[in-house]
């Protein structure tokens, strides 16, 4: 009991003191934490992208041409106009 309670006591100065050291020095705390979220959020970021890079490299290699079977199947012609123009036309004397 005695050791958790040193523990315990420890723990709130050292919190005291930290409280006090921040009040001091507001900027460098400020700095502090600035630093400290961008770690953070950079760490995030590096992890997704690294997660994100080992299911990409899991994926089967995408297919650059087309299967062979897709051209098995007979063309269709193309549609023929039966439509004549006029020997002459109207607009040209």
């Amino acid at each position: 009991m005695a050791a958790i309670f040193a523990v315990q006591t420890t723990i709130e100065i050292a919190v005291a003191l930290l409280l006090i050291w921040g009040f001091i020095n507001e900027r460098k705390f400020i700095a502090f934490e600035d630093k400290l979220a961008r770690a953070i959020a950079i760490n995030i970021r590096n992890h997704r992208r690294r997660k994100l890079m080992e299911q990409r490299s899991a994926m089967p290699p995408v297919q650059q041409r087309m299967p062979a079977e897709a051209f098995s199947f007979p063309m269709e012609q193309p549609v023929e106009h039966k439509k004549e123009l006029p020997k002459k036309l109207p607009w040209a004397s």
